[in-house]
């Protein structure tokens, strides 16, 4: 379970980081809540939600064994109404989750300048 858990705090970091990053450009008037779920089928949620704006980014993500899991990030509104159900898919160990996350940095964040009216 530790594992897990530094999964979802990786995940949850990276949010914090496109939050930080598109913030920046919304003059600080965006304000977020985030967390996590685990359900128990075993899969798990990881997200942010960005007011006033009200879009999410989520991960949600699995365990596939051999501590390996499957993560898409997906962003939504908090209402269901999806507006991209696959930004990105990773799969791996928590060491490949990080090295895939670091690859992928600049397109969420522009992926979220393009959700975001600013």
């Amino acid at each position: 379970m530790v594992e897990k858990e530094d999964i979802f705090s990786t995940l949850q970091q990276f949010l914090d980081s496109a939050y930080e990053t598109v913030a920046e450009h919304d003059g600080n008037v965006l304000t977020k809540r985030s967390g996590h779920t685990v359900y128990q089928s075993g899969k798990f949620i990881v997200y942010i939600s960005l007011f006033p704006h009200e879009v999410e980014l989520i991960f949600e993500g699995e365990d596939a064994g051999n501590r390996e899991n499957i993560i898409t990030l997906i962003a939504c509104t908090p209402d269901g109404n999806v507006l991209n159900d696959n930004i990105f898919t990773l799969c791996g160990g928590l060491a490949d989750i990080k090295i895939a996350l670091e690859s992928h940095r600049a397109r969420v964040a522009d992926e979220l300048t393009t959700l975001l009216p600013f």
